[in-house]
């Protein structure tokens, strides 16, 4: 099934997207909670909801509301042990 606007011709089967972090939200269905990432694509209108743990989706939350905290979160550590000997993360 293609989307509509056109969809993905044979030569962009395999180009990537850029797409920004829009939003974490949690759903739920009674007894169980799900937390989702929403990705918004850069260039177009299209979303993509990814499910991801509690412990990622309070990381996200936290950095899209700009917190704050008295030391680095474990990621933001380990990225900093990985910059530090000259180290990269792509964005």
């Amino acid at each position: 099934m293609r989307p509509k606007g056109g969809g993905h011709g044979r030569g962009d089967r395999h180009r990537l997207r850029e797409d920004r972090v829009s939003k974490v939200v949690g759903l739920t269905d009674g007894a169980r909670v799900g937390e989702f990432v929403v990705l918004n694509e850069l260039d177009g209108d299209r979303h993509l909801v990814i499910q991801i743990g509690s412990t990622e989706a309070f990381a996200l939350a936290a950095s899209l509301g700009d917190v704050a905290w008295d030391r680095p979160m474990t990621y933001q550590f380990m990225a900093e042990l990985v910059r530090s000997p000259g180290g990269r993360i792509p964005p």
